[in-house]
């Protein structure tokens, strides 16, 4: 079972020889594993959770499971969390492959809705531009429709704001350069368009509670 950050399961019954082998990362690790990846495969995800292995998909799967649990055993090996984070990715873009081949073309819709189809590109141009605009008129813009609009689509197709899309961005960002890079928290302030470190250190502590650097010291010690 692969689970993503702030994803849970609940069991209601269970036979007794069930086993489970579950994998689960931060969420610096997962927007890392899946940067550049469509966002046809979160739509689909979103709407179709759980994918049935064929014998050949759970035999690889498993495989990686058992990379995973090789990786992290080895606590001695500094770079343990970036060679799982690239396993990882190795693993969603498995997962991709299969679901674009065997499940996309079953489960697709005669034709998307024109909200799914405007949200879609949205995320497409917040992947593009997110680092650099962050104001809702701009996107708004780009796709020829209104800022009102916009926020009435993706709470009807996402169930957040266009304004939380854009932070939940720069807030998974964020957490990839200060967990994988060395850049200070001027330069990441800088890279992100923030006036100042001031107001990106204010802005990252609203939404994780911690400060840049308290996080970035919680992850070393991971």
């Amino acid at each position: 079972m692969l689970l993503f950050p702030e994803a849970f399961v609940c069991f209601s019954n269970c036979s007794p020889d069930l086993k489970i082998t579950i994998f689960t990362s931060s969420d610096a690790m997962m927007s890392q594993a899946l940067r550049k990846i469509s966002s046809d495969f979160f739509r689909h995800l979103r709407k179709y959770p759980v994918y049935q292995h064929n014998g050949s998909t759970q035999t690889v799967t498993e495989s990686y499971f058992a990379v995973f649990r090789t990786i992290f055993s080895d606590r001695l090996n500094k770079y343990r969390t970036i060679i799982a984070t690239n396993v990882l990715r190795s693993l969603m873009l498995h997962i991709y492959d299969k679901i674009e081949r065997y499940s996309l073309n079953g489960h697709k819709e005669a034709a998307i809705s024109r909200g799914e189809e405007i949200y879609k590109n949205f995320m497409t141009l917040l992947q593009e531009y997110g680092c650099v605009e962050h104001n809702v008129a701009f996107y708004a813009d780009k796709l020829c429709i209104t800022s009102r609009y916009l926020s009435a689509v993706t709470c009807v197709v996402a169930n957040e704001s266009p304004k939380q899309a854009i932070s939940d961005f720069l807030i998974r960002e964020a957490k990839v350069q200060l967990t994988f890079s060395e850049m200070t928290v001027q330069q990441i302030s800088d890279r992100l368009h923030f006036p100042d470190p001031s107001h990106f250190g204010l802005f990252f502590k609203r939404m994780t509670g911690i400060t840049p650097l308290a996080f970035r010291k919680n992850e070393m010690v991971m």
